[in-house]
C-alpha cells in the first residue's frame, strides 16, 4: 500500500511538471524567427531570447545591422577657435575743404589752403573678431598754403607725417560689400617750409574719424573707399601753445586696397 501511494505521488508530481513545461515548449515552437529585415527592424524581441533587432545574432547577416556594428562611435570634436587674420593696406588720399590757422606770438595768421591737396598712407591690421579690426597707420599729407600777415604774403609747403592707432568696425551689407566706421588717433610731425623762411618742424597730435566701404575682390584683395575728417594740432612748445601753434582741419577721400 505504501508503494502504491508513493507511485501515485510521483505520477502527480510528473503531471504537474509536464503541465508547466508544455506551454513553454509550445510558445518556443510558435515564436517567430528574428532573422529577416522586417523582424530585425520592428523593435520587438520576436524569438523571445531577450535580444531585440540588430542585437540578436540572427540579424547579424543583414547589411544594415552589419553596417551599424562596423561604424565606430563618433568622437567628440575638439573645441575650435577663430583664427586671427591680418593684412596690409595702402591708399591714396585727396584732401578737400582744408582749413588752417596759425598762432604766432599771440597773433592769429590767416592761412589760405589750396582747395585740393594730396597724400598717401599705409597700414597694417589684425581682425580678432569679424566685426573688429585694429591696426597701425602711417599717413602723409602734403598741403600747400598761403600765409597772410598784414601786407606780408608767403607761400609755404607743409608735410604732415602721422603715426596712428586705428580701429574699424566692419558691418556686412552683402557677401561682397561691407561698411565700417573708423576711428584713429596718434602723434606726428608737421614740417613747414616757407619761401621766405627756413623750414622748421613741430610736434603734432592727430585725431581722425570717418566711414568707409570695402568690397571683396577675389579672395585676398579688398578695395575700399573712405571719407575721413582730420583734426591736427601742431605746436612748438607744449608749455606755451600760443607761442607757435598750427591747427589743421581736413576732409580726405581715401581710395586704396587691403591685402589679406
Amino acid at each position: 500500500m505504501q508503494m502504491e501511494g508513493k507511485m501515485r505521488n510521483m505520477r502527480a508530481v510528473a503531471g504537474i511538471l509536464l503541465a508547466a513545461l508544455l506551454p513553454c515548449r509550445a510558445a518556443a515552437a510558435g515564436a517567430a524567427a528574428e532573422n529577416t529585415a522586417a523582424a530585425c527592424s520592428d523593435r520587438i524581441d520576436n524569438d523571445g531570447n531577450g535580444l531585440v533587432d540588430c542585437a540578436d545574432p540572427g540579424c547579424g547577416r543583414l547589411i544594415f545591422c552589419a553596417r551599424n556594428a562596423a561604424a565606430p562611435a563618433p568622437e567628440e570634436a575638439p573645441p575650435t577657435f577663430k583664427k586671427i587674420s591680418g593684412g596690409l593696406g595702402i591708399y591714396g588720399s585727396l584732401g578737400i575743404l582744408n582749413s588752417i590757422t596759425q598762432t604766432h606770438d599771440g597773433l592769429t595768421h590767416r592761412v589760405h589752403a589750396e582747395p585740393v591737396t594730396g597724400g598717401t598712407g599705409i597700414f597694417g591690421e589684425i581682425t580678432p573678431l569679424s566685426y573688429l579690426a585694429i591696426g597701425l597707420e602711417l599717413d602723409i599729407a602734403l598741403p600747400n598754403v598761403k600765409v597772410s600777415v598784414g601786407n606780408h604774403h608767403d607761400e609755404a609747403h607743409y608735410v604732415l607725417v602721422s603715426g596712428l592707432i586705428r580701429i574699424r568696425f566692419p558691418l556686412k551689407l552683402h557677401p561682397a560689400v561691407a561698411a565700417y566706421p573708423l576711428l584713429a588717433a596718434g602723434i606726428g610731425i608737421l614740417v613747414i617750409d616757407g619761401t621766405n623762411e627756413k623750414a622748421y618742424a613741430s610736434s603734432a597730435f592727430h585725431v581722425s574719424w570717418g566711414i568707409g566701404f570695402e568690397f571683396t575682390y577675389r579672395r585676398r584683395l579688398k578695395p575700399f573707399v573712405e571719407a575721413r575728417y582730420w583734426y591736427t594740432s601742431a605746436f612748438d612748445d607744449i608749455t606755451n601753445l600760443d607761442l607757435q601753434r598750427t591747427v589743421i582741419h581736413l576732409l580726405a577721400i581715401n581710395v586704396g586696397m587691403r591685402f589679406f
